[in-house]
């Protein structure tokens, strides 16, 4: 439980021990993720710097169906699992077999969403195995980083939802030092392969870190749990649906102008990613403390790194594509107003994932669906008549939304835990 009193010199007053003991508890998964966020950060840059326009374009899609089959076909259970183990004793539940459950009920529909992608995007089929290999493997090390999340291991989960981004930097050093190994589709392969051994690498850390419980958690709860689906879907969908509609109006070339600008949204998505699984958490277990200092403290990251991102980003983007994509530094400041929005959204998110009733979590899933699925109609009609400038804005109007709505939510399920 979070304790009422830290002492320090015996005169830290209440506002400073609640400070200092988020700063602890931040401070070591913010600094792995920003170890290994980096090393994905210049492995997608150098991937964006060495493939060609066609395979880059390629490569956006790619990522972003992985993203998306990961997010449907998962059905909410590694939020569900989150949820109910952060509210259980360490020891109670069974996580072996929770775990492959929640793998294999998501390979049904990851396969009717590659081959749905398959039909559309024109993959090959060795392409298309690739997409539902990593989307699976990556389902089971989300699952895996919850289990360890909600036992506050937040150092180990955080490092294992980032690994298989970060480890690109091999077969991005693969493709670079070996000259005939320039193709995309070794670099998938050599993906896959390494998002199977992180895969691996969770399960050690569970073996070794949990109790196995006799608990297993049940079909009825699980089927309730699939409103995490929506949850996530309404966070993550509408990212990668917009992507997706852009794959269907833009060329290649234009693909990749916007998944090279892209990137400088990773130090939104990175503390947003951190915040939110340690927040989740938290909050589950300290309901009834005062968030203000809380909301205090993300509004002023989130707004010195709008201010870092607008003002440096175009210098940024120039330095690292050597003026490769220098005409993309137009989407920036939309694209930082975006990770704004997402970083803002943090704590109401947190907040209502954790503590909503399934009335409130209805509620809450509708009103994002309703506002995301207007915009999405929208963004079809404003990329079609501005082009990649549009799916840059639409991103924006996204999170906006999701932001204002959140916020709504979170007030109205304050109100009634009081």
């Amino acid at each position: 439980m979070f304790p009422e009193k830290l002492i320090l010199n015996n005169q830290k007053t209440p506002a400073a021990a609640r400070l200092s003991y988020w700063l602890r508890l931040t401070r070591g998964p913010i600094f792995v993720s920003i170890v290994t966020s980096t090393l994905t950060f210049v492995a997608i840059v150098l991937l964006y710097r060495q493939l060609n326009s066609e395979d880059a374009g390629t490569l956006t899609i790619i990522l972003a169906l992985i993203q998306l089959t990961m997010m449907v076909a998962g059905l909410g259970q590694p939020t569900l699992i989150q949820r109910m183990y952060s509210r259980s004793a360490e020891s109670e539940f069974n996580w072996p077999k929770d775990l492959l459950i929640s793998t294999a009920a998501s390979l049904p529909l990851s396969l009717l969403i590659c081959i749905i992608a398959y039909t559309i995007y024109e993959l090959t089929i060795l392409r298309t195995v690739l997409v539902f290999l990593s989307a699976t493997m990556q389902i089971a090390i989300l699952t895996q980083s919850q289990m360890l999340n909600a036992s506050q291991l937040y150092v180990w989960g955080n490092t294992l939802l980032r690994l298989p981004n970060s480890l690109l930097i091999f077969p991005v050093l693969v493709i670079l030092l070996v000259p005939t190994a320039l193709q995309l589709d070794t670099f998938l392969k050599l993906f896959t392969t390494l998002t199977a051994i992180v895969a691996l690498f969770g399960l050690i850390l569970l073996i070794k870190h949990l109790h196995r419980g006799r608990r297993a958690i049940g079909w009825r709860a699980r089927f309730n749990g699939v409103i995490f689906l929506f949850t996530q879907s309404s966070y993550s969908l509408p990212d990668q649906g917009i992507v997706a509609i852009a794959a269907s109006i833009l060329t290649s070339s234009q693909l990749a102008i916007y998944g090279a600008i892209a990137i400088l949204q990773k130090p939104f998505e990175l503390l947003t990613s951190v915040l939110r699984t340690i927040f989740t958490t938290e909050l589950i277990r300290q309901r009834d403390q005062n968030r203000a200092l809380l909301n205090t403290g993300v509004w002023g990251i989130s707004v010195l790194a709008l201010a870092l991102a607008i003002f440096f980003g175009p210098e940024v983007v120039r330095f690292l594509y050597a003026g490769r994509y220098a005409q993309g530094t137009a989407l920036i400041p939309a694209l930082a107003l975006a990770g704004f929005f997402r970083l803002v959204e943090t704590v109401p998110r947190s907040f209502v994932i954790g503590n909503a009733n399934q009335h409130g979590l209805r509620r809450f899933v509708s009103f994002q669906l309703i506002v995301a699925g207007v915009i999405l109609v929208a963004c079809w009609w404003m990329i079609l008549e501005n082009g990649v400038i549009a799916l840059a804005w639409s991103i924006t109007l996204v999170q906006l939304s999701r932001y204002l709505v959140s916020r709504e939510v979170y007030r109205s399920t304050e109100m009634k835990s009081k």
